[in-house]
């Protein structure tokens, strides 16, 4: 089981981490994809500081390319890599 935790020194608005630092840290929980891919995150709700967030990677087959999603406990967070 993988976990996201974002530091409080990397905390964007109060009480918040900064979207930019989870979004590149959860792309870079998806293991094997190559450097240039593109990898979508959303960020669902503020992530919070300090706290680990359980990461689950799915494998999705939407038409016409397959993906990969990461989503964070409580699904504040979503990374999607396409092919």
């Amino acid at each position: 089981m993988t976990a996201l935790l974002v530091p409080h020194r990397f905390r964007g608005p109060a009480r918040s981490g900064n979207g930019g630092f989870t979004a590149g840290a959860l792309a870079a929980l998806l293991d094997g994809e190559p450097l240039g891919r593109t990898v979508r995150v959303t960020l669902r709700q503020p992530p919070p500081l300090d706290t680990p967030m359980t990461v689950t990677d799915t494998p999705t087959v939407p038409a016409p390319r397959a993906s990969r999603r990461l989503t964070t406990s409580k699904a504040m967070v979503e990374a999607i890599a396409h092919e």
